[in-house]
């Protein structure tokens, strides 16, 4: 079994073992739960972003208001999970984002790994 903490406070950890992963994230506990490797489809790590439509909008809405509130708008990195039929983000603010990516290496391999199993049984 092996934990990876990827932010202390709130918390956020992965916690791995043989046949799947748990995720206990106290800053948004509704991603709290285990999951099974045969279940997961992939994970995908995404670092922040700047938004650009999202600036550019707000730059032409600015324009015409007469507002001064434009800027650059960024996503928040995330670590994006499909597994089974759901899809879900676990924020990654103030997380380690090199931990984070290792992780998402990691469980993508595990479950290539398993499909490859669930294919050939």
């Amino acid at each position: 079994m092996e934990t990876v903490e990827l932010r202390n406070k709130p918390e956020l950890k992965i916690t791995i073992n043989q046949n799947g992963f748990q995720i206990l994230d106290s800053a948004d506990p509704v991603n709290n739960g285990h999951y099974s490797f045969f279940k997961l489809n992939h994970v995908e790590f995404h670092p922040a972003q700047t938004d650009w439509l999202v600036s550019i909008v707000s730059v032409v809405v600015d324009l015409i208001t007469g507002g001064g509130n434009s800027g650059k708008f960024k996503n928040k990195p995330n670590l994006q999970f499909k597994v089974a039929s759901q899809s879900f983000k676990v924020y990654l603010i103030d997380a380690d984002l090199d931990k984070a990516k290792a992780i998402t290496d990691l469980l993508n391999k595990k479950s290539l790994h398993t499909t490859t199993y669930k294919n050939n049984a």
